[in-house]
């Protein structure tokens, strides 16, 4: 079971500034790259020097200007997940660059030689949400300008906007996309930009224009920034600059970090050096920031800044010839969820890498839980039950369920295999209902528990197994497989949720105390319990449960079938044994090898029909929500 949900861990107080410095002694290790706060999965996705895939030595040999490239910026892609990082040659300022994509392990030369000049101790990579255009910075022409490489067709290069005025040749360059939140008066899509050397400032640019707007000009220089959910612009200077937040609407009131939070002086406290070059990446639905430097050697470390700009938290350090260059946010790679991905270039090896690690307090504040067929495990799913998969999206104090946009939410394959199924909605069958049904489990991931309910209401849906078979593709799988399934919607303000459980796949049922049940109508909804050896209850016929002998079972049918109007019950056989007219429940024990259940339905004359479709809803027999 995965649980999405904020992390608020507890801080130290330092000089006015908090860290939490948790857990040096078990840091997590990796080359040199140490994961210092508990709670985050570090993943080292590309090394050119010692690689990971076949392709990834390209970083050192591919590029116009040869194998002495350093990864200076990294942007990705939200939509789908691609990252990607541009190289220079080294040295403070660069007159070309070159783009590759990293999707897993895979490296792709992107643009072998863009001819953009950028500052090698800082720039950014992004990704323009609305043209899907990578975009930079571009200082070898005068006026300098925002460039643009068109990733979709590898080699084309465009034109963002010249900046004239101000232009920010020799200097470091960070930039974000305005959302027009906070009554910005930059419109939504335009670019929001900071540099240093004679474009001290926060600006803005447009596609295709010819000029750049200037906004605010802060005391220091600007060497990131970032905009917060809220349209806050946040610049974050380098060396001793305290980080301040401006608000997006003119006249630009700034609010400096209440506890005085520098770059510099984060990087003091913690022990660790600092050389020039900030650089930062922002949470977009917690406004956390993730702050490091661009340094090419001595070590570095990122730490996560809080949305208020009061506190800050070392993450990991970096140590070593290593340094990091740049880092970005996006869905992660390794699950569920946002990470930070970031560049490294190993002097020692001379090694390009890039490196993810998971950031799971960059999540909505509710606790959210999903529970495949709460109140059992293990959670056994027969492909040929014909049934239905029970689902429940735990609520809690913070989750309400009943503020799930139910249109949105789909189940699928975590690994991506097939496609995705909506829950059902009967009649026929059961329907989705809010019921408190299950726990929330703080296991791990394919682990389980048999607790039901636990006073507060979740969201109880079903999925119909042959859809779930069918859209997911679990008939090429092994019996015993374990499946993660992830289920994925929003609530009606838009927020998104995305949650993870696991089934495990069992073969079809086998005497002795098998039933079938059939019907001379395809997909009359049966209400059956207890639920069979397999966990399985209710179904569509045709089905099979397989029941322990001398179990009792209740099955229940509809007299007037929802999906087939018109019709009625008329007959129902057990065994070939007629059960008496009229009758819609029955029982019986499971006391031989096959049982054997038929029911036929007849079409009522033009004059009764009427009298079908006033029925009370004759269809649904028992509990809608019963678990399968």
């Amino acid at each position: 079971m995965f649980r999405s949900k904020t992390v608020r861990p507890g801080f130290l107080g330092m000089t006015g500034i908090a860290f939490l410095l948790a857990g040096l002694n078990d840091a997590a290790v990796r080359g040199g790259v140490t994961l210092v706060e508990p709670g985050h999965t570090l993943t080292q996705l590309v090394d050119s020097a010692f690689p990971l895939h076949p392709s990834q030595p390209a970083l050192d040999a591919a590029c116009a200007f040869g194998d002495e490239g350093n990864i200076e910026s990294i942007g990705i892609d939200p939509a789908t997940g691609t990252l990607y990082v541009q190289l220079s040659p080294g040295g403070f300022s660069s007159a070309n660059t070159c783009v590759f994509s990293v999707t897993g392990p895979v490296v792709t030369l992107v643009n072998p030689s863009t001819g953009f000049g950028i500052n090698s101790r800082g720039t950014d990579l992004h990704v323009d949400p609305i043209t899907g255009l990578l975009v930079t910075q571009d200082q070898n022409v005068s006026p300098a300008r925002i460039a643009t490489v068109v990733p979709l067709f590898p080699g084309l290069v465009g034109t963002y906007s010249f900046l004239s005025p101000p232009i920010f040749s020799g200097g470091t360059f960070g930039m974000g996309f305005s959302a027009g939140a906070g009554g910005s008066d930059v419109p939504s899509g335009d670019i929001v930009f900071t540099s240093d050397v004679l474009a001290n400032g926060i600006h803005s640019a447009f596609f295709g224009g010819g000029a750049s707007t200037s906004h605010v000009t802060p005391p220091t220089g600007g060497d990131d920034m970032v905009i917060q959910p809220d349209g806050d612009w946040v610049h974050v200077p380098d060396f001793f600059g305290v980080i301040t937040a401006y608000s997006p609407a003119p006249p630009h009131v700034a609010t400096p970090s209440p506890t005085g939070l520098n770059v510099g002086g984060m990087f003091d406290d913690v022990g660790l050096p600092f050389i020039f070059g900030s650089r930062a990446t922002v949470c977009d639905t917690t406004g956390d920031l993730y702050v490091s430097y661009s340094g090419g050697s001595g070590g570095s470390g990122i730490l996560r800044v809080d949305e208020t700009l009061t506190t800050a938290t070392l993450v990991l350090t970096i140590t070593g010839d290593e340094g990091l260059h740049d880092l970005t946010l996006g869905p992660s790679s390794v699950g569920a969820g946002e990470s930070v991905y970031f560049t490294v270039h190993d002097q020692a090896s001379g090694g390009e890498e890039v490196w993810e690690v998971t950031v799971p307090e960059c999540c909505p504040g509710a606790v959210v839980d999903l529970d495949i067929k709460p109140g059992s495990c293990p959670n056994s799913f027969n492909r040929n039950s014909n049934g239905v998969l029970p689902v429940a999206l735990t609520g809690s104090e913070t989750f309400d369920v009943a503020l799930v946009n139910l249109a949105t939410v789909q189940l699928s394959r975590a690994d991506g295999v097939g496609a995705s199924v909506a829950p059902h909605e009967g009649p026929p069958g059961p329907h989705t209902v809010i019921d408190d049904v299950a726990t929330p489990f703080n296991g791990e991931l394919c682990d389980c528990h048999e607790e039901a309910g636990d006073g507060l209401a979740d969201l109880s849906m079903k999925f119909q197994s042959e859809l779930v078979v069918r859209a997911l593709e679990l008939d090429d799988l092994a019996p015993g497989a374990l499946v993660e399934l992830t289920l994925t919607g929003t609530t009606l303000d838009g927020t998104a949720f995305q949650v993870n459980d696991c089934i495990r796949l069992v073969p079809p049922g086998t005497p002795p105390g098998m039933v079938t049940a059939s019907s001379n109508l395809p997909g009359i909804w049966l209400d059956a319990a207890p639920p069979d050896s397999q966990l399985n209850g209710g179904g569509f016929t045709f089905f099979i449960r397989t029941y322990p002998l001398s179990t009792e079972v209740t099955v229940s049918a509809p007299l007037y079938p929802a999906n087939h109007p018109g019709w009625i019950l008329d007959r129902w056989f057990i065994n070939w044994i007629p059960v008496p007219a009229g009758t819609t429940t029955v029982m019986f024990p499971v006391d031989m090898e096959h049982h054997l259940m038929v029911l036929i339905y007849r079409e009522l004359p033009p004059r009764d029909r009427e009298r079908s479709r006033q029925a009370d809803n004759g269809s649904r027999v028992g509990s809608p929500d019963q678990a399968e």
